[in-house]
């Protein structure tokens, strides 16, 4: 399905819950005006080095959009603590990631490539 169709699909969805009057004010996080980002994972490269694919889709999971790490209480308030890079290409270049085998780590530019439009 292409992003014009499901923003189409999405739209209906939306019209179709508003007339119930179960959910108000539905909305989506869809934003097709959004760069997207293209990943090309080498997988004999990263079975060489023995990092997992999940752990290369966990790295760039904390780098773009971030990742709850623990979490604290300060005056009877929980909150969450996240990570994530401030410039995701640039930590790219310098960023490790660790090995299934040993816990070795390897650099993160052996693992994958990616490309935005």
């Amino acid at each position: 399905m292409s992003y014009p169709e499901l923003d189409r699909v999405v739209q209906n969805f939306i019209a179709e819950i508003s007339k119930t009057g179960i959910v108000l004010s539905p909305q989506s996080d869809l934003r097709l005006n959004t760069p997207e980002l293209k990943v090309a994972v080498n997988r004999d490269k990263l079975g060489d080095v023995g990092v997992s694919v999940e752990t290369v889709g966990r790295t760039l999971q904390t780098m773009l959009g971030g990742r709850q790490v623990t979490r604290f209480k300060k005056d009877g308030e929980q909150y969450d603590v996240m990570s994530r890079w401030r410039h995701a290409t640039a930590a790219g270049r310098t960023t490790s990631v660790t090995s299934t085998c040993g816990g070795a780590t390897a650099p993160w530019c052996n693992s994958p490539t990616w490309s935005t439009s």
